[in-house]
């Protein structure tokens, strides 16, 4: 089990350079103890005088992995299904697990932080002031444009549908 730690920064310039400081901390090579030794100094110092531990969340790292089909699948042996099958609040973390396994949903494991922030409906900043920190380079853009127009190919190819095959999947009411 994984924890989040959530920080309150009263200045947003200050937020800005913790977590400049952070990244560039994170990023140091091995040989690079100098750029680390200062980048460390400016977190502890930064966290000391600017931020305030606003929670302290528990995140899960493993997943339920029990095997729930649904209504009319055919052979359920050693299956659940999902008609019987529970999901329950735990206490002490409030998190939603299967019944049976105590662990929570795949989904839930593997975008916890996107999930949390979208349950309050609250914008997640870092990829802005990840783009303003790092900005693109001729490459990325380069590489986005590339991949921007093999969808729209396949988006163009999905939408030249022949309709008399449309007629024919689609039966008539």
């Amino acid at each position: 089990m994984a924890r989040i730690v959530l920080l309150g920064f009263g200045d947003n310039d200050a937020a800005e350079h913790f977590i400049a400081s952070l990244w560039a901390a994170q990023e140091a090579d091995d040989n690079q103890t100098e750029v680390l030794q200062q980048e460390t100094v400016a977190i502890g110092a930064i966290a000391a005088a600017c931020a305030t531990v606003e929670a302290l969340v528990a995140r899960p790292t493993t997943y339920c992995e029990c095997k729930i089909v649904g209504k009319g699948r055919g052979s359920s042996r050693g299956k659940f299904s999902a008609q019987t099958e529970d999901w329950i609040r735990t206490q002490r973390f409030g998190w939603i697990v299967h019944k049976r396994c105590n662990k929570p949903n795949r989904w839930v494991v593997r975008r916890f932080v996107h999930q949390l922030l979208a349950g309050v409906g609250i914008k997640n900043l870092l990829p802005e002031l990840d783009a303003q920190l790092y900005p693109p380079t001729a490459d990325d853009v380069a590489e986005e444009r590339a991949e921007a127009r093999t969808q729209e190919e396949r988006d163009e190819i999905r939408s030249e549908t022949d309709p008399d095959q449309v007629e024919n999947v689609i039966p008539s009411l």
